[in-house]
């Protein structure tokens, strides 16, 4: 056995889930290492105790209390500006101390979404009342396209490989705001076949990240199975309001409306040379699927910061503000108290806010 190269352990460090390191659980040999936690640079001037406070390019972080001490870049209403990672730090990090590209669809259509120059992209959806899903991170290829890797709440996977799950993120952002309104009008999925490929291509069209080809809707509901549109399980009305929400969130360029030459929606009536719906176009082959294309990037508003409707807490109450005191690790002299408001309307209980800390 050769040893002639062995390894020299110059740092090693043990965390807590927002990053406070271990008590005995980590060393640093010659003490010019500085970062720690997500590669985040270490101030241990800033309590005097070593691995207590974290700065980054926006902000510092408190690893104690899993709390930044100035507010977020991007603000979200139903959430503390002050929380981090969306207090989930196994699931996210946060290196900077802002967010990836943050896109929040409205059921009405609009998409706004906040600029950053990392290779993840974030969607949120905002239904009419004002509740706010996340829909998930997503990685981003050297082209910019997002890698769709999995089913989500409103949309699953069927026979796509791998190489056909990448979208514009801006096309993608109005697919999953129609899937979202689709799922919540009738609670199913939408079946996706393929998405684009990793360069925005699509069955040897030339690219740019906005082609989807998806099943008609089934009277079947949810079933995994092909769905023609000359056969009984094609439910034309479902299928049709997909196709609306399509429209409404950008996909727009339809027989009554067209934009560049190039309609936005195929589909095809059996083997006739007829669309199978509304506002889209008849194009042969397509009797089995709709077909995505020609995304309106108008309907995409750069922001610099996010703004998410309110609770609608007319006829409502103040029913509870709870104070809960935290453990505490070591003396910083700093927050302490942390609080949740509640408000009772007709609908049940909704929480106004993730509340903040105080002393």
């Amino acid at each position: 056995m050769n040893h002639r190269y062995r390894a020299n352990i110059k740092t090693y460090s043990d965390y807590y889930p927002f990053g406070m390191k271990m008590p005995g659980r980590y060393g640093n040999q010659d003490g010019n290492y500085r970062y720690g936690f997500n590669g985040m640079e270490s101030d241990d001037e800033m309590f005097n105790q070593e691995g207590n406070f974290y700065t980054t390019e926006f902000r510092g972080l408190d690893p104690r209390i899993g709390r930044w001490l100035s507010t977020d870049p991007v603000t979200h209403d139903h959430m503390s500006p002050y929380n981090s990672f969306d207090n989930n730090p196994i699931y996210w990090i946060d290196p900077k101390g802002s967010n990836a590209d943050d896109y929040l669809i409205k059921a009405n259509g609009d998409i706004d979404v906040k600029r950053t120059d990392d290779k993840t992209d974030n969607f949120k959806y905002e239904d009419a009342k004002g509740k706010v899903t996340d829909l998930g991170t997503f990685n981003k290829n050297d082209n910019g396209y997002v890698n769709i890797d999995k089913g989500g709440k409103s949309y699953s996977i069927t026979n796509t490989k791998k190489t056909k799950r990448y979208m514009q993120p801006e096309a993608f952002a109005a697919f999953l705001g129609a899937s979202m309104n689709y799922y919540n009008e009738y609670s199913l999925k939408i079946q996706v076949n393929q998405f684009s490929t990793t360069d925005g291509g699509h069955s040897s069209h030339g690219g740019n990240g906005q082609y989807i080809d998806y099943r008609y809707s089934n009277t079947n509901g949810d079933k995994n199975e092909p769905v023609w549109s000359q056969n009984d399980n094609f439910d034309k009305s479902k299928s049709q309001y997909m196709v609306n929400q399509l429209v409404l969130f950008g996909y727009n360029s339809t027989p009554s409306n067209l934009r560049g030459g190039k309609y936005s929606i195929l589909t095809q009536q059996g083997f006739t040379t007829k669309p199978a719906l509304d506002k889209t176009e008849y194009y042969t082959g397509h009797h089995h699927h709709v077909h995505l294309q020609n995304y309106d990037m108008s309907h995409v508003s750069v922001v610099k910061k996010l703004s998410f409707s309110k609770p609608d807490l007319s006829n409502s109450r103040k029913v509870a503000k709870i104070g809960i005191t935290p453990s505490k690790y070591g003396s910083s002299g700093g927050p302490s108290i942390w609080e949740e408001i509640w408000y009772k309307t007709k609908a049940g209980f909704s929480k106004l806010s993730n509340g903040g800390w105080g002393n």
